[in-house]
C-alpha cells in the first residue's frame, strides 16, 4: 500500500503485531511502530512515551492520533527506522513543507538535517520559493543562496504566482523581510541583465577597459569585429561612448545590435541562457546575410561574442549581486 492511501494499515513495516504504539495519521491510516526506535530519534517522542498512554477500547496497545497525513507520518518514521531509508524526493511541495514543520515539531530536525537538505536540493528546481521559505527558517545559508538562484529562471510575475499559492501557515513561517529580499535579489539580477543586454553598455565598457588598460591595441573583442572606433565599415551603426566628459564615435554592425535588442526583448527572466540562443540570432544573420562581407562570419560571430564575452560577464555581474540574510 502507498502511502496516503484509503486503507487503515500503513505498509510494512509498520503492520507488525508486536509494535507496542499505533500512530494513526489525519487520514486515518495506522502505523504500528516500535517506541524504541521513536525514542531514540526524538526528544519528543522520549518526552512523551515516558507517560502514561491511556488504553485504548478497540486495541491491546495505545494508540496516538497525530495532525500529520500518512505520507508526512510515513516518510519521519521511515527516518526513525534504522532498517529503512527516508524519501529524498516528493512530487509535491507541499509534502515536503509538512515533514520538514513536522521534523521541527517532533524535536528531530537536528538529527534529520542532512536528509532534508536533499529533500530541498532535489526540490529546489520545481519550487524554490518553497524551499528558500524552509532554507531561510531553518537558518541553512547555503541552500537559500540556492534557492534564490533558482528563481532567476523565472520572471517575477511567477514568482510573485508560486508564493501566493503557498498556504497562509506556511507563510507565516517566515518574515516579511525575507520575502522582501529575495525580490529585491532577483530585481536587482533582472535590471543587471537588462543592462548588460544592450549595446551601449558594451561601447562604454570597451572604451572604458581601453582607458583602463592605457593601450589601444589591447582591444579585448577585437576578434569579435563587430565594434569599431571611428571607422565605418560595412553595416555599421553610430553609437556614441562617453568616457569622463570625453565622447567617442563607435560603429557597431547593425546586425550584432539587432541581436542584442531581440536579446532583450526576449528575456523575461534574470536566467538569461534560454534566450541567448541561436534562435534568437536569426534576425540578426538574416541582416547579416545581404552584405557579401559579413555573411561568411555572422553566426560565428554571433556565437563567439555570447560564449566569450556576452556569458562571461553576465554570469560574473550576477555572481556579484548579494542577497541579504538574517
Amino acid at each position: 500500500m502507498e502511502p496516503g492511501s484509503k486503507d487503515t494499515q500503513a505498509p510494512s513495516p509498520f503492520g507488525d503485531p508486536s509494535a507496542d504504539l499505533i500512530l494513526r495519521s489525519s487520514d486515518g491510516v495506522e502505523f504500528r511502530v516500535h517506541t524504541l526506535y521513536l525514542r531514540k530519534s526524538s526528544d519528543f517522542f522520549d518526552d512523551m512515551l515516558s507517560l502514561p498512554q491511556p488504553p485504548s477500547p478497540n486495541t491491546p496497545v495505545p494508540v496516538v492520533d497525530c495532525c500529520e497525513t500518512s505520507t508526512t507520518l510515513h516518510a519521519i518514521l521511515s527516518f526513525c527506522y534504522p532498517s529503512m531509508c527516508p524519501p529524498t524526493t516528493f512530487p509535491n511541495a507541499r509534502d515536503i513543507l509538512d515533514i520538514c514543520f513536522a521534523l521541527e515539531k517532533f524535536l528531530m530536525l537536528k538529527n534529520a538535517e542532512d536528509w532534508i537538505k536533499r529533500l530541498l536540493t532535489n526540490a529546489v528546481t520545481s519550487n524554490p520559493v518553497a524551499v528558500y521559505i524552509l532554507a531561510h527558517r531553518f537558518g541553512w545559508e547555503e541552500e537559500v543562496k540556492l534557492a534564490a538562484k533558482q528563481t532567476l529562471f523565472i520572471n517575477l510575475y511567477e514568482l510573485i504566482d508560486l508564493r501566493s499559492n503557498l498556504p497562509v501557515e506556511v507563510l507565516d513561517r517566515i518574515s516579511a523581510l525575507a520575502m522582501h529580499r529575495l525580490d529585491a535579489y532577483h530585481t536587482a539580477c533582472w535590471k543587471l541583465v537588462q543592462e548588460r543586454l544592450s549595446a551601449q553598455y558594451w561601447v562604454d565598457r570597451i572604451l572604458w577597459e581601453l582607458v583602463m588598460n592605457a593601450n589601444p591595441d589591447s582591444d579585448p573583442y577585437r576578434h569579435t569585429y563587430v565594434f569599431q572606433r571611428n571607422i565605418a565599415t560595412c553595416c555599421s551603426e553610430l553609437i556614441v561612448a562617453d568616457c569622463e566628459g570625453n565622447t567617442v564615435n563607435y560603429y557597431v554592425k547593425k546586425w550584432w545590435k539587432a541581436y542584442m535588442d531581440d536579446a532583450r526583448a526576449a528575456v523575461d527572466a534574470p536566467a538569461y541562457e534560454k534566450v541567448l540562443t541561436t534562435e534568437t540570432m536569426l534576425r540578426a544573420v538574416r541582416m547579416a546575410a545581404e552584405c557579401r562581407t559579413c555573411a561568411p562570419e555572422a553566426m560565428k560571430v554571433l556565437h563567439v561574442f555570447t560564449e566569450q564575452c556576452l556569458k562571461v560577464e553576465l554570469k560574473k555581474q550576477l555572481d556579484k549581486v548579494a542577497l541579504k540574510i538574517d
